[in-house]
């Protein structure tokens, strides 16, 4: 399981406490991947350590796509999965997720159906313009894309070339397993507002992050863009995935 946090000090704590309550950590590892935290997340994580196992900490560089790069990178379970770490997202919704695969879904990704966090025109807009990206410019099989809870066969990874360093990365995933004929599955789960931190997303970043990762990756169907020479961050992996930690 694979945790993403930049300053969530505010809620890693009890995100972890939930879901080391539930069954299916009791064999898990679990990643959490700070992408450069100013705040105490990290005494946060110590503490934690303290208390349950198979609990790593991972530096990554700053933007989602690279920290999870990395975690993928490092974990070695059959089934691998990812949510954030600002308790919008709730750890007692991976049970499902994880029958998704174990019923034969390669990819699971959930869709956020009770909505309650942010109704402001920035957070609406920015939906409608995921949906254009994914729907419309890309096909992909899935309605909430940008989603932050999702699972995959480890298998699945070998037929990838996941490159994105940013917000594209979650659209990166499901076009590449798209394009590898995974089976693909959506599982509705709630979304809750945040209580605590602040909102890492931005309408203009992220917007403008999407559209780069739908022109490479139509570049890359027509032909003109080689996977394998797509800009990948590669180095700045290897220079993160030197400070693995346990506690």
């Amino acid at each position: 399981i694979i945790i993403p946090v930049f300053n969530e000090a505010g809620s890693l704590e009890r995100l972890l406490d939930r879901l080391y309550d539930l069954p299916l950590a009791e064999r898990a590892e679990v990643f959490v991947v700070d992408g450069g935290s100013t705040d105490h997340t990290r005494d946060v994580f110590l503490e934690c350590a303290r208390a349950h196992p198979r609990l790593y900490f991972l530096e990554a560089p700053r933007g989602k796509g690279l920290a999870i790069r990395l975690a993928l990178q490092r974990a070695k379970g059959r089934y691998i999965a990812y949510m954030d770490g600002d308790l919008q997202y709730l750890p007692e919704d991976l049970p499902k997720i994880a029958s998704a695969l174990e019923h034969g879904a390669d990819l699971v990704v959930s869709r956020r159906r009770l909505v309650w966090a942010d109704d402001s025109t920035r957070r609406i807009f920015s939906r409608i313009f995921s949906g254009v990206v994914s729907g419309r410019m890309l096909h992909l099989n899935a309605s909430d894309p940008q989603s932050g809870m999702k699972a995959l066969r480890a298998s699945l990874l070998h037929k990838l070339h996941l490159s994105e360093r940013h917000w594209g990365l979650d659209v990166q995933l499901i076009e590449q397993a798209q394009q590898a004929g995974a089976s693909i599955k959506e599982v509705d789960i709630s979304f809750l507002p945040r209580d605590s931190g602040r909102t890492k997303t931005g309408f203009v970043s992220t917007s403008f992050d999407l559209l780069k990762t739908a022109f490479r990756a139509a570049g890359a169907r027509a032909g003109k863009i080689p996977p394998a020479r797509q800009k990948s961050g590669k180095s700045a992996i290897r220079a993160a995935s030197r400070s693995r930690r346990r506690v």
